[in-house]
């Protein structure tokens, strides 16, 4: 009898996202160029539908066929994990939205003391404060719309 080693489906997961990434970063480049590998990607994109800056990149994204989908704050809440990978990533300074009225309603004593950790936790009670659009491109975040940027990173 042939015992079969037992695999954890973890392992099975961190395989498949390997093979992903082997697939889109190396694969792809190689035998089409780097805009095919740049397009398969598909965006997460967090915000809020009736946010003006989020209409602009939306637009945007669809006149330039840019596949994405749509995470919108007010129905479905901010995901910890994404919102904690921005602040890791960019800092709190550039994912909290400091001119908006937000902001300016929080106690001084929280705007003056804010940091990571508490930068998170005041974004999931209210995702207003997050700069929008946030752009979840593979492992790349992108906060907010800028033409330029876009064009680069996914036109």
């Amino acid at each position: 009898m042939i015992r079969r080693p037992y695999v954890h489906i973890e392992d099975i997961y961190t395989l498949c996202e390997y093979m992903q990434d082997l697939f889109v970063e190396i694969l792809l480049p190689l035998a089409f160029g780097t805009k095919a590998a740049k397009m398969t990607v598909m965006l997460e994109i967090y915000g809020i539908k009736n946010c003006d800056t989020v209409k602009k990149a939306l637009a945007w994204l669809d006149q330039h066929g840019v596949a994405y989908t749509f995470h919108d704050y007010k129905k479905e809440g901010a995901d910890k994990g994404v919102i904690a990978a921005a602040i890791a990533d960019l800092g709190w300074e550039a994912v909290i939205n400091r001119k908006g009225t937000t902001w300016r309603a929080l106690p001084e004593t929280m705007r003056d003391k804010m940091s990571a950790k508490s930068a998170l936790a005041a974004a999931l009670d209210n995702p207003s404060l997050i700069k929008r659009p946030l752009i979840v491109a593979g492992k790349t975040i992108y906060v907010g719309f800028d033409v330029a940027l876009y064009k680069k990173a996914f036109g």
